[in-house]
């Protein structure tokens, strides 16, 4: 009976690991069971993979850490037990002289009982945390999939140049017969299909839209936007192309915030290339945050233009991760110069004038402790323009200088 408990033990053990790998695959088939990425109207429907993945992790961790423990227990009782049954069975060998006494039919027998129950409890285990995980899953992405439906269920689309063309609710009714479709399809010109506000201005919050909501869908004007994020903790905000060519700056998440990063609001540029309608999922927010969407027109824009073409910003008057401007640079020279003690990016957006190659990538792209002393970049502007610069990545205090040179 004690080797029976003992090698239960280490069986316990060694499952613990392979529930553990068991775990991942499954991560892995929460993650691959996402919506083909299409360039239309069904590029909405990738919610729903993070929630399967975390919960995957988190239900088959708990699951391996309680077998594993169990399984030490099991093993040190049993050994214990093992070797008091040695000690018997040396003082009682000269009486025994069978070989097979009743006591070793029993143990036996206890060991093909003690299999039978560890199978059955081993696959009733795994079944229920699987189900436990797709059903979760499956939530999340319905409830998404019925959001979508009922903005964009006419709109007519194909994944692929040899597909007949269907509309968005039916691809779902086809492809996710498992999602209950309950949202009234409407029109995608409908005037209550995206939550429109007058110059492409938005503003939300996590009092009204939740923690990780999935925002829209929404319209942005072709042009430039500022999107600004303010959070005490974490917070990534990704946002996902329904209809439009909305250009790079919306095919990454626009902001991966950590903890206390969004303290004072992080703002971010993205470029519209046309008018494009989106969806932003907002994860892994644990705190109260808002976000704004604020479209730049130039024309109704505050530029700032000094006498003396020089100017000089800093982290304590604008934030740590700002978007500076509009700015006016005159034709000709100038003399960026940033100091910092840890990491900052500045990257310029041109609004208006032939800026010039020298505003078409990052200025700035320091690592910790480069810009300590002060780090200086000469630019040259081909023609008046006014620019935006957007500062990312700083965690440090930051000064930047712009010098023109007569």
């Amino acid at each position: 009976m004690s080797g029976c408990l003992k090698w239960f033990g280490i069986i316990l053990i060694l499952c613990s690991f392979g529930i553990i790998g068991y775990g991942l695959l499954a991560t892995g088939s929460a993650v691959s069971e996402t919506v083909p990425d299409v360039q239309s109207a069904s590029d909405a429907t990738i919610v729903g993979a993070g929630i399967g993945a975390s919960l995957s992790i988190g239900v088959f961790g708990c699951i391996a850490v309680v077998f594993f423990i169990v399984g030490i227990i099991a093993f040190f009782v049993g050994n214990s037990g093992q070797q008091k049954d040695k000690q018997l069975k040396l003082q009682s060998r000269h009486q025994e002289q069978h070989r097979l006494p009743p006591r070793e039919s029993e143990e036996a027998l206890m060991k093909k009982l003690f299999i039978i129950i560890f199978i059955i409890v081993i696959v009733s285990t795994l079944t229920q945390a699987q189900n436990w995980v797709d059903q979760a899953g499956i939530q999340y992405n319905c409830e998404a999939i019925n959001k979508i439906v009922a903005a964009y269920g006419n709109e007519d689309f194909s994944r692929s140049a040899d597909m007949v063309s269907t509309t968005v609710a039916d691809y779902f009714a086809l492809f996710f017969p498992v999602c209950p479709i309950t949202g009234e399809t409407v029109s995608i010109e409908a005037s209550d299909a995206v939550p429109e506000t007058s110059g492409s201005d938005y503003a939300f919050n996590s009092n009204d839209d939740g923690l990780q909501p999935v925002l829209g869908p929404i319209t942005l004007s072709a042009g430039i936007h500022i999107f600004t994020a303010t959070t005490d903790g974490y917070m990534i905000v990704s946002p996902t192309s329904l209809s439009g060519d909305c250009g790079s700056d919306l095919r990454l998440s626009i902001f991966s915030l950590s903890d206390g990063e969004g303290s004072d609001g992080v703002q971010s540029v993205v470029n519209a290339e046309s008018d494009c309608n989106v969806l932003l999922e907002v994860s892994l927010a644990d705190e109260e945050w808002t976000l704004d969407i604020r479209q730049v027109i130039l024309e109704n824009s505050l530029v700032i233009e000094t006498s003396d073409g020089n100017y000089s910003f800093n982290s304590n008057d604008e934030g740590f991760q700002p978007v500076l401007g509009p700015i006016f640079l005159s034709v000709g020279v100038h003399i960026f110069t940033a100091t910092t003690d840890g990491y900052m990016i500045v990257s310029p957006t041109s609004l208006s004038g032939d800026c010039g190659s020298d505003l078409r990538y990052s200025i700035f792209s320091l690592s910790d402790g480069e810009g300590s002393d002060g780090a200086q970049s000469v630019v040259n502007a081909e023609s008046d323009c006014n620019v935006l610069l957007e500062v990312s990545l700083a965690d440090e205090e930051w000064t930047l200088d712009i010098e023109k040179l007569s």
